[in-house]
């Protein structure tokens, strides 16, 4: 089932601060894949909602580089 977000909600979860962990440079060490390392880290942004942050960088270019913000919801039905 495909959530939709108003623009007012989109620009809320992209305005909320998502601090990261005191660990955050350890859980991210990026993992080979086809292609590219990737890594996702789950964090609680400031007003509670919960982000999956995920990583992605070209195993040929490491300047070529995304890095993804997924609230929960949207999560469920990308992941």
């Amino acid at each position: 089932m495909s959530i939709v977000f108003t623009d007012d909600q989109i620009r809320a979860l992209i305005l909320e601060p998502k601090p990261l962990p005191h660990d955050y440079r350890k859980r991210l060490r990026l993992r080979q894949k086809r292609g590219h390392r990737e890594q996702e880290l789950s964090v609680q942004g400031a007003e509670g909602h919960a982000f999956h942050i995920i990583l992605r960088q070209s195993s040929i270019d490491p300047l070529n580089f995304s890095v993804m913000s997924l609230s929960e919801k949207a999560y469920s039905d990308f992941g």
